[in-house]
């Protein structure tokens, strides 16, 4: 998803990337819940996590993985908690600062309703930019509670780590710039 809509994303490293997001929408929970022997959910993961590394090196990242640096850094935390635990609190604020700095309308609100229909089952309608981003939000949340991914906390990150956090965040090609508030309250989200 950060490299869908990182500011250095092109036409084929979003052509990779959604074929990716296509097989992880139904694959991610049986894999890691109740199916974990089904080997084409396994192969479909698979197929993501490899677009998913070709495309971060071609398009780049966001601000999860410019906070996974310095939280990794700063705490014995899995890096993979870190970007998993961010990634909705990460689409959220991404998507309500496009929706007043662009009002609405940017190459990046579409992908995330873009990312939104398609995970949620749903044919993409220009009209349906907004309600299809609150798609992709909740449906990342369901995601983060089903697989009971920890908060921060967990591993003894507080709110008086918060501005250590933001001051070596970057927000590599992100595609909105947050300042160090907004990095803030993201991470806040999931403490």
């Amino acid at each position: 998803l950060e490299s869908y809509v990182s500011t250095q994303a092109s036409p084929f490293t979003d052509a990779l990337a959604y074929s990716g997001l296509s097989l992880l929408k139904d694959s991610l929970i049986p894999v890691c819940t109740t199916e974990g022997e089904n080997i084409e959910k396994r192969a479909a993961m698979a197929y993501a996590a490899l677009v998913s590394g070709i495309t971060l090196a071609n398009a780049g990242l966001g601000v999860v993985h410019g906070l996974a640096s310095p939280i990794g850094g700063l705490f014995s935390i899995p890096h993979g908690v870190v970007c998993g635990t961010l990634v909705g609190a990460e689409t959220r604020v991404n998507v309500e600062k496009l929706r007043v700095q662009d009002q609405g309308d940017s190459v990046a609100l579409r992908k995330y309703a873009e990312i939104g229909a398609l995970a949620n089952g749903r044919d993409f309608r220009e009209e349906d930019i907004l309600p299809c981003c609150d798609l992709l939000i909740e449906r990342i949340d369901s995601w983060t509670e089903t697989l009971a991914i920890p908060r921060l906390s967990e591993y003894g990150i507080l709110a008086s780590d918060l501005d250590r956090i933001a001051r070596s965040t970057g927000n590599k090609n992100n595609p909105v710039v947050l300042t160090e508030e907004e990095i803030k309250a993201l991470v806040s989200m999931r403490l």
